[in-house]
């Protein structure tokens, strides 16, 4: 069994000493928390301006929706997408370890992969997050683009390099702060009574609608890969239900508020930058520097999730690095990224993270939850923490590991004739024998319309049960494998 000496991380709520614990499972003995937290945690890293500019892309040239198809979207989308993500919340508690690590009991030594995968996900979305904070601080105070970034990144490493339980006490801090700024930001954008008119008809009018659904379900569904990593610390005979419900209406809340004002609010923004533009709603002054102070923290919000479940990602991946050390090679990356990023269309960059980088997401999330029910609920967490704990060259690499990143490749490219994104008109467009692959169905039946997501998911599940079928003998009686039990 691993070993878990106090110095490792925190004991108690508010315990802010540096979490050097990494991908280790927690001890039982050692967990601490409400499930409460969750809700505050999810609530306030939606709180965002990344999360305003999903709703922002509803009134884009290449969407077009008007106000009631937009809604509809947003809501839709969002209890949908978040749904997995409160499924796979429950599981941190029960394993005590990181979403990852956890994944290998389905991956083996081949979690390298979706790890891998995951830490390039975290990287991609915290680079564009981090645009916004450094426009903000433009906005704010004038600052130059890089100096802002470096500002922005600066304040989110004091939260994400401490570690889990800093990230928590300020997400619960700004769940009541951002609650009013963002409450301010959202009476003064709707009494300026933004008019949205759709421009899409007909056929494309249902492309458009099913890409923003899409875009927002993408958006929601997203954070599955780290879902764990904040409920890890939980007590392991914490309620399933309680961990799934605070996960849940945390996401759903947040995000849907937040996209449903970036969605009133992109009648108003036209030619204008976003943070610009948010400012000029506010009526400049010191209410627009105030939204644009609201804006920073809620970047910074989002940020320290994202570094932190990236640098664990990057840990299970084999980065053999302490924790705290891996997170700010991680920000580093994503410093790095962001700068590259400035030029070029956000809206395009936005779309591509959200949809083409982020498809292996689902595919990957049915692999973890069959793995998960066909194992039962019954295993201790003794038994959980001998495989997580396990050194990467002692584990199997047997079929039904290369299986499931088998079911992963095999969903991420089923769905690939399903999707519609920038990158991928731009491939099909260059070599012409690839049309059909990069979004080849949506094109020709959906006009656009992107369901990648929906088909990843059934066809990785698919393939991974094929595969089980065919690798393993199946057991009966009532042994323990053959109690598929959720675990409530």
């Amino acid at each position: 069994m691993a070993t878990d000496a106090p110095a490792r991380g925190p004991r108690a709520p508010n315990d802010l000493r540096l979490e050097v614990r990494g991908v280790q499972p927690v001890d039982p003995a050692r967990r601490f928390g409400h499930p409460f937290r969750l809700f505050t945690l999810w609530f306030t890293a939606q709180i965002s301006p990344s999360t305003f500019f999903v709703g922002v892309l509803g009134t884009a040239s290449f969407i077009g929706l008007g106000w009631r198809l937009g809604l509809v979207a947003i809501v839709v989308g969002n209890l949908a997408g978040s749904i997995t993500v409160a499924l796979l919340a429950v599981l941190g508690c029960r394993t005590g370890a990181p979403q990852l690590q956890q994944s290998r009991e389905a991956f083996g030594r081949t979690v390298h992969f979706p790890a891998t995968l995951t830490w390039i996900t975290q990287i991609g979305f915290e680079a564009l997050a981090a645009i916004f904070g450094a426009e903000a601080l433009h906005v704010l105070v004038g600052l130059d683009y890089y100096l802002g970034l470096a500002v922005t990144f600066a304040c989110m490493a004091v939260l994400s390099v401490t570690g889990y339980e800093a990230i928590h006490l300020f997400e619960k801090v700004m769940s009541a702060v951002l609650l009013v700024l963002f409450a301010v930001i959202t009476a003064k954008t709707f009494l300026a009574h933004p008019h949205i008119v759709g421009h899409a008809s007909g056929g494309p009018l249902v492309g458009s609608f099913v890409l923003m659904l899409a875009i927002v379900f993408g958006y929601a569904v997203s954070w599955g890969p780290v879902a764990s990593d904040y409920s890890r610390y939980l007590p392991e005979r914490t309620s399933g239900r309680a961990i799934f419900m605070a996960a849940f209406t945390g996401l759903v809340l947040g995000m849907t508020w937040i996209e449903i004002l970036g969605f009133g609010a992109s009648a108003l923004l036209k030619g204008l930058s976003s943070m610009g533009g948010v400012a000029r709603i506010m009526g400049g002054g010191a209410t627009g520097d105030l939204a644009m102070v609201a804006m920073l923290l809620g970047t910074i919000a989002i940020l320290a999730v994202e570094d932190y479940s990236g640098a664990l990602a990057a840990q299970a991946a084999g980065v053999r690095l302490v924790r705290p050390l891996v997170t700010g090679v991680s920000a580093a990356v994503a410093f790095a990224v962001a700068a590259w990023l400035k030029s070029g269309s956000t809206g395009a960059k936005f779309e591509d993270v959200l949809l083409l980088i982020s498809y292996w997401i689902t595919p990957w999330t049915a692999v973890v939850l069959i793995d998960w029910v066909r194992r039962g609920r019954h295993r201790s967490w003794a038994d959980h923490d001998a495989l997580l704990s396990t050194g990467f060259r002692s584990l199997p690499a047997g079929a039904p590991q290369w299986g499931a990143v088998a079911a992963v490749v095999i969903g991420f490219f089923v769905g690939l004739p399903f999707s519609d994104t920038s990158t991928g008109a731009a491939i099909a467009k260059a070599v012409p024998s690839l049309s059909w692959l990069f979004g080849g169905f949506a094109n020709h039946f959906v006009n656009g319309g992107d369901l990648a997501f929906y088909v990843s998911f059934v066809a990785g599940g698919l393939a991974y049960l094929a595969i089980l079928g065919a690798t393993r003998p199946r057991r009966g009686g009532s042994g323990r494998d053959a109690e598929a039990t959720w675990c409530w």
